[in-house]
C-alpha cells in the first residue's frame, strides 16, 4: 500500500489524534508541541506550546472548538482552536 501524501516535521512524532467532524489532524511531538493539521490542505494550521513535559494524550471537544491536552508536567491544558489561544491550565 502507497502512501497518500508524506508531511515532515522537524521534531519527532509521539502520537496522532484525529477529530472526526472534519479534517483537523493533533500530532504530539517530542518538544512538547502539538501541531494542528489541516488535512484537506495538507498544511499546519495551528501550534499549541506550553507544556513543559513529554504530552500524554489529548481530545477535541465534539464541536472541534476546544483541544484539550495532558502532559507530564502534571497539567491539563484547554486551548482554543480558531483563536490558537491556551484558555486554561489545571494543575
Amino acid at each position: 500500500t502507497e502512501p497518500i501524501h508524506r508531511m515532515s516535521f522537524l521534531e519527532a512524532i509521539d502520537w496522532i489524534k484525529a477529530y472526526r467532524m472534519n479534517s483537523l489532524l493533533a500530532v504530539a511531538h517530542a518538544d512538547f508541541t502539538i501541531s494542528l493539521i489541516d488535512m484537506q490542505t495538507r498544511r499546519q494550521i495551528r501550534s499549541f506550546c506550553g507544556h513543559s513535559g513529554p504530552l500524554t494524550d489529548a481530545c477535541f471537544s465534539p464541536d472541534g472548538r476546544w483541544l484539550v491536552s495532558s502532559s507530564m508536567d502534571c497539567t491539563i491544558r484547554t486551548w482554543d482552536v480558531p483563536s490558537n489561544k491556551l484558555v486554561d491550565v489545571f494543575r
